[in-house]
């Protein structure tokens, strides 16, 4: 299965980061999991993002409780190039001052769609003549 993980640093007030961390699965894949017949929830499993991890960090007086979460998200729900990956991972979050994209992480599969950069640091350097920053 192609997958990417991302990771995030969320604060709760409430304190309960692992529903945060759900709400965000579900919020950024399938929306809602709840009430849903058996036979949606098997047709909608392919696209739902799952929580791999939930991390406790020391906690923020101003924010709440914070923390580390990993949820890994199916290549179901996007194609192969980086805009969509960042919209699936974070597009409405963004508007969420209280959670940070930290990392990405793509399955083997999906790495051979981003091959990495074609020039590097010093062949960009060179293009816009700027070197020695």
């Amino acid at each position: 299965m192609s997958y990417v993980t991302a990771t995030y640093q969320i604060y709760d007030p409430k304190g309960q980061l692992e529903k945060k961390a759900e709400g965000i699965a579900l919020g950024l894949t399938v929306g809602s999991w709840t009430n849903l017949p058996s036979l949606e929830q098997e047709q909608l499993k392919a696209h739902k993002g799952y929580v791999e991890r939930v991390e406790e960090l020391p906690s923020d007086e101003k924010y709440g409780k914070k923390g580390l979460v990993t949820i890994t998200y199916p290549s179901a729900n996007f194609s192969a190039d980086l805009p969509a990956v960042l919209t699936t991972t974070f597009g409405k979050l963004s508007l969420d001052g209280k959670v940070k994209l930290i990392d990405l992480d793509f399955s083997h599969d999906l790495k051979t769609y981003f091959p990495g950069p074609k020039y590097g640091i010093e062949g960009v350097r060179e293009i816009v003549g700027v070197q020695n920053r």
